[in-house]
């Protein structure tokens, strides 16, 4: 369902945390398998569009930039931008507003 160039791999010096996703996914009430499909369908296309436009306007960036925002020129290049934990999120974003998401966030530091 997700991109799998969107995954993050070799090229990024994190690895995705599943672990919280799952505990955020938990929190807001996306329990299932089929909840969380339905979440990311509804809102895919969307994240998508964004993240081309996001990788549009970082053509040209210095590299030291482009790792700044937490990812890299090799994905740049590739025309990714958001990780697979960083597509969910955004469409939780989305479902559930991003103030309530921000609160959330903040409340398990």
């Amino acid at each position: 369902m997700l991109p799998s160039g969107d995954k993050a791999g070799d090229e990024l010096w994190f690895d995705e945390d599943y672990a919280d996703l799952l505990d955020e996914l938990t929190h807001f009430g996306v329990i299932t398998p089929r909840d969380l499909r339905a979440l990311i369908e509804k809102y895919l296309e969307e994240i998508l569009a964004a993240d081309k436009k996001e990788v549009a306007g970082l053509e040209g960036q210095p590299d030291y930039y482009i790792r700044s925002l937490g990812t890299t020129p090799k994905r740049v290049e590739k025309g990714v931008l958001y990780t697979h934990v960083g597509i969910t999120r955004l469409a939780m974003r989305l479902e559930f507003g991003s103030t309530k998401f921000s609160e959330y966030q903040r409340s398990k530091s």
